[in-house]
């Protein structure tokens, strides 16, 4: 209930009462409407440390009476959780019209990583722009965790990956497409998408286990994960808003403000997992990795994997979504995320009007979906969505926000092109509005063709410096301010991460 809706209860129980004007609450400025939040807020607080502390009473009689309880082997537990990166960023961005640069600033990135339990491993991870994740992003570091890792191109010549720092399915052949059993998350909405647990039930088939929101004690691990990766890694940068807006180490100082561009801290997320993987487990004389290995290694019957015929569909699909054939005057179609896909075989088979089919897509390019019946699992191939779709690629979210802008009358266009006319619209008012930043951004980078180069698309965002003719790969990265990221910093964290101490449960 919203507390409109309390507020009006309580004053038509105070009519029933016989309390009326002048008498309080009638005589105050609003009713008392202030005074009645206070009170529930504070009985609501009290209401949960109550039911906290039963919980934890319960855990200490009955270990196991929760599913909070510790993992006893590996790919056993698992959690996924996103967090808020604290650095100011800063993007160069080549407009639509002739190629003139934007700079744009920005201080929202979230990371979603994936920790095994049993290692504290990050079996895989994303990197999502924008004010909150979506499911899209969830699903992609799931993806990330399964599929075969292959290193990042960084953008900085001063560091580099250790041999033995990767994802584990880098690491070892054994360790591609393993399943977990239960993966522990909060109750954000991205979280609870249907796309979310379609994508987990069509490929680790893991049971989700849903705790509080914003209760950091009931997954410690991916916390103190999260934690270690601030303070040894993002709050040493230049730029960093530290943790708190009373945090010593946050400077707004012009000088430092968005001097990290986002390519470098790509670059050292990639380096901070992979060298994290790469470190001796509290606890253990192995790595994270090598823990993982000599598991799948020791136990191999007691290994799920993904199903074979299913992998292929892993490295092409993140989304599985069930639907329904539908029909626009005589022509069969499908009608999903706001938008009609056609196919050929469909058009030419009215008697699928009406069946249900699982439609499985790229997130990041929707211009075409796979669909198969979900009756006997015929494929009835790819469906090409509608023109004004097709030309430019873009995301679900892309379009989602381009038909949310549409039906509040916001966005009004007559073009053939809706999402390359969607970002010359945000590139208007991109310089007021920061929230127009992070999506012009993301426009830019989904809009780059796969086969064309920075120096080629005038859609393309400015990532890194071309070397020419005359000119080495490591002169274009020494232009690139490699002094943003010292030589040996990879190498106090890697002890950093070896010498610190984990919390006992």
């Amino acid at each position: 209930m919203t507390w409109d809706a309390i507020h009006s209860i309580f004053l038509s129980e105070c009519t029933e009462a016989g309390i009326r004007a002048p008498h309080y609450p009638f005589n105050s400025e609003r009713s008392g409407r202030a005074a009645l939040i206070r009170w529930g807020k504070r009985e609501r607080a009290t209401e949960i440390h109550r039911s906290q502390l039963s919980q934890a009473i319960t855990r200490q009689k009955n270990p196991w009476a929760t599913h909070s309880s510790s993992a006893v082997r590996c790919y056993q537990d698992c959690s996924v959780d996103g967090h808020y990166v604290d650095i100011q960023l800063r993007v160069v961005y080549e407009s639509l019209n002739g190629g003139a640069k934007i700079e744009l600033n920005f201080t929202r990135l979230w990371l979603i990583a994936i920790i095994e339990e049993k290692s504290t491993a990050v079996l895989g991870y994303s990197i999502a722009l924008g004010a909150n994740y979506s499911a899209e992003d969830v699903t992609r570091a799931l993806r990330s965790a399964l599929a075969p890792w292959k290193p990042r191109a960084l953008t900085v010549s001063t560091v580099a990956h250790r041999p033995g720092d990767c994802l584990p399915t880098g690491f070892d052949p054994d360790l591609e497409y393993v399943c977990f059993d239960r993966l522990k998350l909060d109750n954000a909405l991205a979280h609870k998408s249907k796309a979310l647990l379609s994508t987990m039930d069509q490929t680790v088939q893991a049971v989700p286990i849903f705790g509080a929101r914003a209760s950091p004690n009931e997954r410690p691990l991916i916390e103190r994960v999260f934690g270690l990766f601030e303070e040894a890694g993002v709050h040493v940068l230049d730029g960093t808003t530290g943790s708190s807006p009373k945090d010593s180490r946050r400077d707004n100082s012009k000088a430092v403000q968005y001097k990290l561009t986002i390519e470098l801290l790509e670059d050292l997320i990639e380096l901070l997992v992979t060298r994290y993987n790469g470190s001796i487990c509290p606890g253990s004389t192995q790595t994270r990795l090598e823990i993982l290995k000599h598991y799948v290694q020791r136990t191999p019957n007691l290994v799920r994997r993904v199903a074979p015929r299913r992998r292929e569909q892993l490295l092409e699909f993140d989304v599985y979504e069930e639907a329904v054939i539908g029909i626009d005057g005589d022509e069969p179609l499908l009608r999903w995320r706001n938008a009609r896909y056609y196919n050929k075989v469909a058009l030419a088979d009215p008697a699928l009007v009406g069946k249900a089919v699982l439609v499985m897509c790229n997130s990041q390019d929707a211009r075409s979906v796979n669909v198969a019946l979900m009756e006997d699992g015929r494929v009835l191939g790819n469906f090409t969505v509608e023109r004004r779709w097709k030309s430019t690629p873009h995301s679900l979210q892309t379009r989602t926000l381009i038909c949310r802008a549409m039906a509040s009358k916001s966005f009004v266009t007559n073009s053939a092109d809706l999402p390359r006319a969607f970002r010359a619209h945000v590139e208007q008012s991109a310089k007021e509005q920061r929230a127009k930043q992070r999506t012009l951004m993301r426009l830019g980078r989904e809009q780059v063709k796969p086969s064309s180069s920075p120096e080629e698309s005038s859609d393309a965002v400015a990532a890194v410096p071309v070397a020419g003719p005359s000119q080495s790969k490591t002169e274009v990265h020494a232009q690139h301010a490699p002094s943003e990221i010292p030589p040996d910093l990879l190498d106090v964290l890697g002890s950093t991460f070896n010498r610190t101490p984990w919390p006992t449960r």
